[in-house]
């Protein structure tokens, strides 16, 4: 999600999905075998509770090039003619466009919302090769994949700047694609805003000071086992990170009054752009893509690209956040020089703020985004016609 890699929710999640899906009939073959069966009504209707029928609007679900390789993405908008927002996941490779579904029905109303499935991650894992994407694991990469795309939307949309909106570990690509590129940029939009190893640093602290506060010994048996943490030198391992990050999801600071993480892992299964396929790759590729850029990860720091900026910055952030933990991010934004910044505090979230507190997300992206956009585009009323295309729905064969 944050500056790391969790391996242990794609472990875990993988073991939840597969008893979700399975259930009492989990067959020792393949967990699997029935997935076919019982997600097919539930993602028709999803999928036609979705989909968009004005005649101004957008509901695209391809594969386009991107440094060299295919990558799939998801436009919706009730409106073409809306301001452009790119979502830039996290992870690394942890999509959003599966559970998208979850939370960005009414941002459609003003944005024509792109999701982007990265290189190696999400749809694009089924069909990849990863001998050869190996080698082109890195942030530098990753960061030139999002400036190509925002060109591509530029000229599919016809304008002049998009939104840029970058969540976790996303917002390490985002944030770099603002400085770099600010003419491509109309605002920059941080949420769960990753910055560098001093939020390690107090992820554990604050995890530790709350197992304390709780009093619960097993916790802080187990974190006091992986100090000093981060590592004082190299990199904290594997181990840590999972235990540090487990014990901060039960203590609220990864999706707020959720002790684990296991609705990010069943609510993709009722995602209309996944095929059975996808679903399958998407969590053994969640690992990989992890694996591959684990060392970058730990020592990326953002201040490390300057504070000044030449576009508006907004921060949306969860009190609680542990993940990418609140404290840092408010430091790093007071850091940050801007011509126009604001940082807006969602005080019952924690990570995962726009499914934590839904509405006030599209208030916010409403009130405190779309003034530095061209704003809502208006609907013409003459136009009478409904447009005729259909909903997204993959086979359930696939």
């Amino acid at each position: 999600m944050g500056g790391t890699p969790i391996t242990i929710l794609s472990w875990l999640g993988c073991l939840i999905l597969c008893v979700a899906l399975s259930g009492p009939a989990l067959a020792a073959s393949d967990p699997l075998h029935d997935l076919e069966v019982h997600r097919a009504p539930f993602v028709r209707e999803i999928a036609q509770l979705r989909h968009i029928g004005t005649p101004e609007g957008v509901e695209s679900l391809e594969r386009v090039e991107l440094g060299g390789t295919h990558q799939w993405i998801s436009i919706r908008g009730r409106n073409r003619n809306n301001p452009v927002m790119l979502f830039i996941h996290g992870g690394p490779g942890t999509p959003m466009m599966h559970l998208s579904w979850a939370f960005q029905n009414g941002w459609e109303d003003y944005f024509t919302v792109v999701q982007w499935d990265q290189r190696g991650a999400g749809k694009n894992a089924a069909a990849g090769s990863r001998r050869a994407l190996a080698g082109t694991m890195t942030i530098e990469q990753i960061t030139q994949d999002a400036e190509a795309l925002i060109a591509l939307l530029q000229k599919r949309f016809n304008k002049g700047k998009v939104v840029v909106l970058g969540f976790s570990f996303g917002s390490e690509i985002g944030i770099r694609v603002a400085r770099q590129r600010p003419d491509l940029v109309s605002v920059y939009v941080g949420v769960g805003q990753a910055v560098g190893q001093e939020g390690e640093r107090i992820l554990y602290e604050r995890t530790l000071e709350l197992a304390r506060y709780h009093h619960n010994e097993t916790a802080v048996k187990e974190l006091l086992s992986v100090a000093p943490y981060p590592a004082l030198q190299g990199y904290s391992s594997e181990t840590a990170v999972m235990t540090v990050r487990r014990w901060a999801t039960e203590f609220d600071g990864g999706w707020y009054g959720q002790k684990d993480l296991r609705l990010l892992y069943t609510l993709p299964t009722l995602a209309p752009e996944y095929t059975n396929r996808d679903l399958r790759a998407w969590i053994v590729a969640n690992t990989w893509v992890g694996e591959q850029m684990y060392r970058e990860l730990f020592s990326d720091d953002l201040r490390s690209l300057g504070r000044d900026f030449e576009i508006p910055i907004v921060f949306i952030l969860g009190r609680h956040d542990l993940d990418t933990p609140y404290e840092d991010a408010v430091n790093y934004f007071e850091w940050l020089n801007a011509p126009a910044k604001k940082l807006i505090t969602f005080e019952r979230s924690a990570h995962f703020v726009m499914l934590e507190e839904p509405g006030r997300f599209i208030v916010t992206l409403v009130q405190d985004v779309l003034p530095y956009t061209e704003g809502a585009a208006v609907y013409d009323k003459d136009v009478l016609d409904v447009k005729s295309n259909s909903a997204i729905t993959p086979s359930p064969t696939h």
